[in-house]
């Protein structure tokens, strides 16, 4: 896949990173402990048909593969797909800290 025919022929695949999934998050990351952990509960109830889109964004976005991603992948993700820069949000970094369980600023 790293051929020269492959990376200046092929189409390039853009991950449709959209901006309302950061006001998603962004939303999360204000909720209670108690709110965040029932929705995680549903969202793990889901089919695969409602998840394969996010899920697919995630892989996307980790470019590292180390299954998690940080707000600077977040922000490469969506230049990558198109966004302006000055589109994105500035405080990227805290929404991404919000929602981060863990506290190591990743998701």
């Amino acid at each position: 896949l790293h051929h020269e025919w492959v990376s200046t022929k092929a189409p390039r695949i853009r991950a449709p990173v959209k901006l309302r999934y950061l006001e998603n998050m962004r939303q999360f990351g204000t909720f209670n402990l108690l709110k965040k952990a029932t929705l995680k509960i549903m969202a793990a109830q889901l089919d695969e048909e409602y998840t394969k889109p996010l899920v697919d964004t995630f892989m996307w976005l980790d470019g590292s593969g180390e299954g998690t991603i940080s707000a600077a992948e977040v922000r490469e993700g969506l230049v990558k797909s198109g966004h302006d820069e000055q589109v994105i949000p500035t405080d990227l970094e805290d929404v991404v800290r919000h929602i981060d369980a863990a506290g190591r600023g990743e998701l």
